[in-house]
């Protein structure tokens, strides 16, 4: 199975450990293929400078 993920959902995943999102993403890890474009990978870049 593959998994695309926006940026919202990974910053989130990132920043609160008990959130929807990273329960989402930890769950996504463990039976997916996490999928990113380019421009999610700047944004995400972006975001979190």
């Amino acid at each position: 199975m593959r998994v695309v993920l926006d940026t919202n959902t990974l910053v989130s995943a990132l920043l609160f450990k008990q959130s929807r999102p990273k329960q989402v993403f930890d769950n996504s890890l463990k039976i997916a293929e996490i999928l990113l474009s380019t421009a999610t990978i700047t944004e995400l870049s972006d975001v979190l400078k």
